[in-house]
């Protein structure tokens, strides 16, 4: 049976995976807001499709998806270097200095507490976001049958691991017949090996053949939302992406040393990546002596290690 609204229009089935639900720890409090639009959506224009494992992997990824960017912020030092004790300004500076560093350790108290309670923006978000989904629960046969397909070679998969295969079998399951899924997601495993803006043929195939029915591939929520659902607009996470982009096409192309750790100092105030992001730079590593040779500086080598 096909899903339609009030007005008789068929909506529009969306499944988010976990990495961009996870992402929502690195928004912006005014893309988070826009993100909250949905709410005004789902059951009217759209279906948010939620398997019992998408649930379970950001419940248990969030503390390391928080990690990378409270290690950053509580780390930050706000130092005065000796130049500067001769001069004049030197002392309404270190007092200014003194109140920030107060307020920076009373902030990072109070982020710690809402972390331990789930009162971040973010947590708020996902919570309310997924009272709204549509669920689908984890049966034994479907765990049965991911690990089946995975024994036998069939994606999504890998490493021992099909949480993938899970989450794509309870989609089929779930989603009726003669409908299309509109699927967000930036896991490689999803994608095509041959062009990363492309969905894998063989689930494509399958889709096709088991549905019915067609399936769009979006790598993010500001591809769909901009397709889609233009009332909501991402823009901060628009300009993230394109700044994460521009810097590593410069770290693919630096010419020494020190602009190499000059560009990393700035990829290190990003804290989610797609696969294709991360490829690239691991590939500017091997492809550039100017990355590759200091790879092991300690700044650096932090930086690869949290990819």
């Amino acid at each position: 049976m096909k899903i339609t609204n009030r007005r008789g229009f068929k909506m529009k089935n969306v499944f988010i995976d976990s990495n961009i639900w996870l992402s929502l720890y690195s928004f912006s409090s005014d893309d988070l807001n826009q993100f909250m639009k949905l709410k005004d959506l789902i059951g009217r224009d759209i279906t948010i499709w939620l398997p019992e494992q998408v649930c379970h992997e950001v419940g248990r990824n969030r503390e390391n998806k928080i990690k990378d960017t409270m290690n950053r912020f509580e780390s930050w030092r706000f130092e005065i270097p000796n130049i500067v004790k001769g001069y004049a300004q030197y002392n309404e500076l270190s007092k200014k200095v003194d109140s920030l560093k107060k307020d920076h350790k009373n902030l990072v108290a109070q982020i710690k507490h809402d972390i331990s309670l789930k009162y971040l923006h973010a947590d708020k978000a996902i919570n309310e976001i997924f009272q709204l989904c549509s669920k689908i629960p984890t049966t034994p046969d479907i765990i049965n049958s991911a690990y089946l397909r995975y024994n036998i070679g069939n994606p999504p998969g890998k490493e021992n691991k099909y949480g993938d295969a899970i989450n794509w079998l309870a989609l089929l399951q779930a989603i009726p017949d003669g409908e299309d899924l509109f699927f967000i997601g930036a896991d490689g495993d999803f994608q095509s090996i041959l062009d990363k803006d492309r969905f894998n043929q063989f689930l494509l195939d399958e889709w096709k053949e088991q549905k019915c029915s067609d399936l769009f591939f979006f790598k993010s929520l500001t591809e769909f939302f901009n397709t889609h659902v233009k009332v909501i607009q991402l823009k901060n996470e628009l300009i993230a992406d394109n700044e994460k982009n521009s810097l590593i096409s410069d770290l693919e192309s630096s010419r020494s040393f020190s602009q190499t750790h000059s560009i990393v100092r700035q990829l290190n105030k990003f804290s989610t990546w797609t696969d294709e992001q991360k490829q690239r730079i691991f590939q500017a590593v091997e492809n550039n002596s100017q990355v590759g040779f200091i790879s092991g500086d300690d700044d650096i080598s932090d930086f690869l290690n949290s990819l």
